[in-house]
């Protein structure tokens, strides 16, 4: 082989470790990276239909084209299977003015559907989003059967990760105990706004 040749395959294989080594810290930076949290009320709106008082009732927000919701759907089924008879599930898709209801129904959308008869699926609008002022796909709401927030956050470890985390823990210790580990948690998944 050629100096020359020695040279240039030398220089490639630099030029790809850094590039493979760049891409290895931008994906760890992009999954550990949180999105913006919900500024929600502390009562459950009146507005939404379909929710009775009487129990906890946990509301998720996801946007159909954002694939991080699989694992958050993962976790919510968890969650669902070990509190089935204590809480009322709510999954809201968003689905902008301009997108058909074929736009929303994803992968995704059917995984949800396929959780359990607990979980109740519809659509929510920009306005219905910043009544709830959630603003990343994975926000997951917990109110107590009064009506009152007790739980705000993701119940994922990562963007698109499944696995033990706060949020749900905290969740199911609500609901068994009362009590909450931690109110609030990061929310891991793509801006509800455009899925990024």
């Amino acid at each position: 082989m050629m100096a020359g040749q020695t040279k240039f395959l030398i220089l490639i294989t630099v030029v790809w470790t850094l590039l493979v080594g760049a891409g290895s810290v931008w994906m760890t930076d992009y999954s550990s990276r949180p999105g913006q949290a919900a500024i929600s009320p502390l009562q459950l709106p009146s507005s939404i239909s379909g929710i009775r008082l009487g129990r906890p009732i946990l509301l998720l927000f996801l946007h159909p084209q954002c694939s991080c919701g699989r694992a958050t759907l993962s976790e919510l089924a968890r969650i669902d299977s070990e509190t089935h008879d204590l809480i009322d599930i709510r999954v809201f898709f968003y689905q902008p003015a301009d997108q058909s209801h074929e736009w929303v129904e994803t992968d995704i959308w059917r995984q949800a559907s396929e959780i359990s008869d607990n979980v109740m699926i519809s659509t929510i609008a920009d306005n219905g989003l910043r009544e709830f002022g959630t603003l990343t796909s994975g926000q997951v709401l917990l109110y107590n059967a009064r009506g009152g927030l007790v739980f705000s956050g993701g119940i994922t470890p990562g963007r698109g990760h499944e696995g033990d985390n706060q949020g749900e823990e905290s969740i199911k210790s609500f609901l068994k105990s009362g009590r909450t580990d931690v109110p609030e948690t990061l929310v891991y998944g793509c801006s509800l706004y455009t899925a990024d």
